[in-house]
């Protein structure tokens, strides 16, 4: 590393402008000159684009919070309320007055019974047969006669 060598106090430094800080402060100019640019553009395109909204808004109906209060409004919505009450309390106490017309008649139609069925539900119970098994052997010898009989009154 060389020597450093001292400078006299009196002695007027010199400034050495290099051609590389001439470049940049040049590129730092244009920069900031590309920007300013660019800011009066887009503040423009801004303007122009708030300008054409107003014009936008000046043709479309004003929204009902910026529309003046119109009593009639509140009428008519309490009216749409009201019918679509009735008009649901009327289904409803229809459908009910519909249900309760609907009477379910109940008949019992003894019907003989064919041997090998009779034989199998008057016979003894099996051994170690719960009242549960037997009531569901007597059930199952019920519904096969009724079915049965069902297949028989199709058949006449």
């Amino acid at each position: 590393m060389p020597a450093s060598r001292p400078v006299p106090s009196n002695a007027v430094p010199k400034y050495r402008i290099s051609l590389t800080d001439v470049f940049w402060v040049l590129f730092l100019v244009a920069w900031t000159a590309f920007g300013i640019d660019r800011m009066f553009q887009d503040v423009t395109e801004y303007r122009a684009e708030q300008a054409a909204l107003a014009a936008f808004n000046a043709r479309m109906p004003k929204m009902i919070g910026e529309a003046p209060y119109d009593p009639a409004v509140g009428q008519r919505l309490i009216g749409e309320a009201a019918g679509c009450v009735i008009t649901l309390a009327v289904v409803f106490f229809g459908i009910r007055r519909r249900r309760q017309r609907i009477v379910v008649e109940t008949r019992v139609k003894w019907i003989p019974a064919t041997a090998h069925r009779a034989a199998a539900a008057g016979a003894a119970p099996a051994q170690g047969a719960t009242s549960g098994s037997m009531a569901a052997d007597r059930l199952s010898v019920v519904v096969w006669t009724d079915h049965l009989a069902r297949q028989e009154g199709e058949r006449a």
